[in-house]
């Protein structure tokens, strides 16, 4: 695995919880370099995006067998 490495210290951190069956399977983590850097209409979306990303691992879950 090869992951992206943040040359600059992260002012900003979101943190969007990855749900299945009702617990965390998973924590999403969007970070910037500026202070502050989403409105309230870009985090909403963020968190349905990540409620999306919930649903569709739930699926898989479920099509697999397996439980969380």
């Amino acid at each position: 695995e090869q992951m992206m490495v943040w040359s600059r210290t992260p002012l900003s951190w979101l943190a969007l919880p990855l749900l299945v069956d009702g617990e965390v399977y998973a924590v999403l983590g969007i970070v910037s370099s500026q202070d502050d850097p989403f409105t309230d209409e870009e985090t909403a979306m963020l968190e349905l995006f990540g409620q999306d990303i919930s649903v569709g691992l739930g699926i898989l879950h479920k099509r697999e067998g397996r439980s969380s």
